[in-house]
């Protein structure tokens, strides 16, 4: 019988990571069989998918009481596929409020779990991690200081790298992204990447907006690009744009496209921000959820600041400006110091280098490809044994 692997990511980047994940496992082992939760690139890589990403992409404790019906049908219905025939291996990737549960189901039924960029118990403290430590059985973690954590709570745990530096293009040419798009060499360009959900884009792509608008009140000379995931809705972004009577390139499906050509960011929390690190673009961070996820989050978070690259550097080395302080007047002020301080900028270059040597080599795919085609096959060889009696 063909080994079948249930492989759940709930948003864009985690997309991108069990796409190439799936490759590698598939290279070494053509005849295994996916199915489970993704996007359009685990789509292409061969994944059956049960739900898309496009209804998954829920931000925030509030947003996620509001879709609270819809998770437990996903999470019924999986669990009916898995009684039904379970899979020989579970692999989840990042999306913990949702992959956690799913974790506890697959234990419940006996099926080995493997939890690929694993959450981030040292954001939300200790406790949680009891809890992976009772469903899962390896965790592949891509933060350095991770492994630490997972093994002291009893868990298998491999420190893999960071998937992000295997999907770096070191070929990208700025001057070509220049002339494509009709920026001008000799003007400054600040690039806008207010993340993949439609959440956070809703929230964060005004204040950026607006602060460039103040910026270009001040520089005049000062050029915008827009940089969106491919699968963001435009008709909701054109909406926002009109709204703030703002006319911008919208550069899709090219991030660090605009990364690398960007004098200056104004990004999300996120990946995006180690991919910043990477190019090395001085960065100002912001970030704005729901009031009650943003007071629920304040008593339970444990670190002084959210930015990765500021908790991978275990200092504050790029700003940022979260819920009520990213406020536009505020927000341009320091971005306008940054872009005209070559002092400040090579400061955070620098800075942002060290980062980069931090998040390993890259071939996180392969070496998690590896433990998880070891787990597949002893729990292949468990299997027979089962049925040999």
């Amino acid at each position: 019988m063909m080994p079948s692997i249930l492989i759940s990511a709930g948003e864009v980047s985690g997309d991108l990571h069990g796409a190439f994940l799936v490759q590698e496992m598939q290279r070494h082992s053509p005849n295994l069989r996916f199915f489970g939760i993704g996007g359009n690139e685990m789509k292409a890589a061969g994944v059956e998918l049960r739900y898309h990403i496009d209804r998954m992409g829920i931000l925030g404790i509030t947003e996620a009481l509001r879709h609270l019906g819809f998770i437990r049908r996903v999470l019924k219905e999986l669990r009916g596929q898995m009684e039904e025939r379970p899979p020989d291996l579970v692999i989840l990737i990042d999306y913990p409020g949702f992959n956690l549960r799913l974790a506890k189901i697959a234990s419940q039924l006996s099926v080995p779990v493997l939890y690929y960029i694993a959450p981030q118990v040292w954001a939300w403290g200790a406790r949680r991690i009891k809890t992976i430590a009772r469903y899962v059985d390896t965790v592949a973690v891509i933060l350095p200081f991770e492994k630490e954590l997972y093994t002291k709570a009893g868990l298998e745990a491999e420190f893999v790298g960071h998937p992000l530096l295997e999907r770096l293009d070191p070929h990208i040419e700025k001057t070509a992204f220049m002339d494509r798009y009709g920026f001008e060499n000799s003007r400054p360009i600040v690039g806008l990447l207010p993340g993949s959900r439609s959440t956070e884009i809703r929230r964060l792509l005004p204040v950026m907006l607006e602060t460039a608008k103040r910026m270009r009140a001040d520089l005049d000379t000062l050029q915008i690009a827009l940089a969106t995931v491919p699968s963001t809705k435009m008709d909701r972004m054109n909406e926002i744009l009109h709204r703030h009577n703002m006319s911008v390139p919208v550069i899709q499906g090219a991030t660090q496209a605009v990364i690398n050509a960007s004098d200056l960011l104004l990004i999300a929390s996120g990946t995006a921000t180690l991919e910043a690190a990477c190019y090395g673009t001085p960065s100002l961070i912001l970030y704005k959820v729901s009031l009650i996820t943003w007071i629920i989050a304040k008593l339970l978070v444990k670190l002084p600041y959210i930015g990765l690259v500021n908790i991978v550097a275990g200092k504050e080395i790029v700003p940022e400006y979260i819920q009520f302080k990213a406020q536009p007047g505020r927000v341009a002020g320091h971005a306008l110091r940054l872009l005209k301080d070559e002092g400040r900028r090579r400061k955070m270059q620098a800075e942002m280098k060290n980062v980069r040597t931090k998040l390993g080599q890259p071939g996180a795919s392969a070496r998690t490809a590896r433990i998880a085609l070891n787990m597949l096959e002893k729990s292949q060889r468990r299997s027979r044994v089962q049925r040999d009696r």
